[in-house]
């Protein structure tokens, strides 16, 4: 289990099964740099400029 796959769950969650296995997506400021893989990363694209 690495830091940037894993994040802690609310008290109240049901342990077990979880029916959408979807990796979660997660902004860029909130990984670690030595916290091995990433499942989803959150990205959004502002400005876009023509190549010369």
């Amino acid at each position: 289990i690495s830091a940037n796959s894993t994040r802690p769950a609310r008290w109240y969650t049901k342990l077990g099964f979880f029916p959408d296995p979807r990796p979660f997506p997660l902004p860029l400021s909130s990984l670690f740099s030595d916290g091995g893989n990433v499942g989803c990363v959150d990205v959004i694209i502002q400005r876009a400029y023509p190549i010369q």
